[in-house]
């Protein structure tokens, strides 16, 4: 499974090195895009990635200016959203990301993209109800 990750990691982010963000800054833009002002806290768990693992990783991006990290109500609870530059980032990768969803189809085949899509959603499902 290594493997395989590493193989699959390696093709995404050599087309969003395109749009100059990796796969996990890539990962990073969806959650914040789709959790806009969410909690850190509640991203690294959505994320299933510890809080200060989650820091560490936003870092660049807000260094690009692509996040904005805010203080909530509570001046312990730390916000995080997209700033414009961010959302143009986002929808520029997502475009390559879809190229590079489209050669692994292309390499492994649609039916067996979708099992394995299958198959990972199941085990992701039963390893996190431990």
């Amino acid at each position: 499974m290594r493997k395989l990750t590493r193989l699959l990691t390696k093709m995404y982010d050599a087309e969003l090195s395109k749009a100059g963000i990796k796969t996990t800054q890539f990962t990073l833009l969806c959650h914040v895009l789709k959790y806009d002002s969410a909690p850190l806290s509640d991203i690294a768990r959505i994320m299933g990635v510890d809080t200060s693992t989650l820091s560490r990783n936003l870092q660049p991006l807000i260094s690009a200016g692509f996040i904005i990290q805010t203080t909530g109500s509570d001046a312990r609870r730390r916000l995080v959203s997209l700033t414009s530059e961010g959302r143009s980032k986002q929808a520029e990768a997502d475009l390559h990301w879809a190229v590079a969803q489209d050669k692994i189809k292309a390499i492994l085949g649609l039916k067996n993209v979708t099992a394995l899509s299958v198959l990972l959603d199941s085990c992701i499902d039963k390893l996190q109800q431990d």
